[in-house]
């Protein structure tokens, strides 16, 4: 049987510390090496940025191929 070739996905996280609080940059990619794969955001709200990577991890599941 031949080996599948491995998904991967990259999701970055940066969090720079200022004077009003944090600065939050996401940055996702569900295809690595594709062009017009991926999505950034930027907030002070740890609530956005959670649910940014909460969204890239559902998205990255549903898009691979079922197991079996």
């Amino acid at each position: 049987m031949p080996h599948e070739h491995e998904r991967m996905g990259v999701c970055v996280v940066r969090v720079v510390c200022q004077p009003y609080g944090p600065l939050i940059t996401v940055q996702v990619d569900l295809d690595p090496g594709k062009a017009l794969t991926v999505r950034k955001t930027t907030t002070v709200d740890a609530e956005i940025a959670v649910e940014f990577v909460r969204e890239f991890i559902l998205d990255f599941i549903a898009a691979s191929p079922p197991a079996g």
